[in-house]
């Protein structure tokens, strides 16, 4: 029995072994995977892809991906959509419409309008009652009416209500206007402005609180022998622009060497003035001069409205 050596010589016999050599070589490699990897990979690629495929996987990636699309979609689309959005609208509209318009305007119109018209124009209906009469109030709230301000200033505090054949709108904040200032309102539907509707305001003027005299002649002779003077009327806020229905204003003179009196009307304020005043006169009779002293006269300025004494 030859026993081989229990390992291999520096250098190699310069005889052949005499036992049987080893099994010839396998024809062709196997196709099918070994259980373990192989501690690096092989140089060249297996001709054919093996049937069952490794359990680990490869170091490269696979092929590149095709540089264009497939002609056809996949058959589910993507939830999210691309990360920039279109900024110009495209050259011709779409078949159908989307299904949730946009909730801003586009920023500019399209370039090129459609060469076509819509297949369909939108259809105005007009509903009738049973005696073939319009009925009119559908028709208004189509038309979308609005009741605005034509003139002055007033703030709208809600939208236009309509109530059937009536449209209404309340507006405030008319206290910043001066009292007795004008507004007025009209009414329109569509483009067309409804005449003869929409009425009118003011502000209330109030009754005068407060009376200020300005004396033009303080010394009085025989000869100037009238008393002039001028007024100033305010209400209870210092406004001037008074109420001026029902009112009256006296010049009240009282000599007080004789306690004689002399009642003149004075002159109104305007209803356009914007500073609430007027003048007053009086002649007083020559009996009230006196050669040997001078004579002191109290002058009073009285304020009433429809007889009742205020000031």
């Amino acid at each position: 029995t030859v026993v081989p050596t229990p390992r291999p010589t520096s250098a190699p016999s310069g005889a052949p072994t005499t036992a049987t050599p080893s099994a010839p070589p396998t024809p062709a490699p196997s196709f099918g995977p070994t259980i373990f990897p192989t501690g690096s990979p092989s140089v060249d690629p297996t001709p054919t892809p093996s049937g069952s495929p490794s359990e680990f996987p490869t170091a490269e990636p696979t092929a590149p991906p095709v540089p264009s699309p497939s002609a056809l979609p996949t058959l589910p689309p993507t939830r999210v959509p691309t990360a920039p959005p279109s900024f110009s609208p495209t050259r011709f509209p779409t078949s159908a419409p989307t299904h949730a318009p946009s909730d801003t305007p586009t920023p500019f119109p399209t370039n090129f309008p459609s060469p076509l018209p819509t297949p369909a124009p939108t259809e105005f209906t007009c509903e009738v009652n049973d005696k073939g009469s319009p009925v009119i109030s559908s028709s208004l709230a189509l038309a979308r009416g609005k009741v605005s301000v034509a003139s002055g200033t007033a703030f709208a505090q809600e939208a236009t209500q309509q109530d059937g054949t009536e449209l209404s709108r309340n507006f405030g904040f008319l206290v910043g206007a001066d009292p007795g200032s004008s507004v007025s309102f009209s009414a329109t539907v569509g483009a067309t402005t409804l005449s003869n509707t929409g009425g009118s305001a003011s502000t209330t003027r109030r009754r005068a609180a407060s009376v200020s005299v300005i004396p033009r002649s303080t010394i009085l002779y025989d000869d100037l022998d009238r008393a002039d003077l001028a007024y100033q009327l305010r209400d209870a806020v210092g406004r001037v622009q008074i109420l001026r229905s029902g009112l009256r204003v006296q010049l009240f003179l009282e000599n007080l060497a004789t306690s004689s009196t002399a009642t003149s009307n004075c002159g109104r304020p305007g209803s356009n003035s914007n500073h609430g005043t007027a003048d007053c006169q009086q002649t007083v009779s020559s009996s009230w001069f006196s050669d040997a002293a001078d004579v002191q006269v109290n002058a009073t300025v009285r304020v009433r409205y429809s007889g009742t004494t205020v000031l």
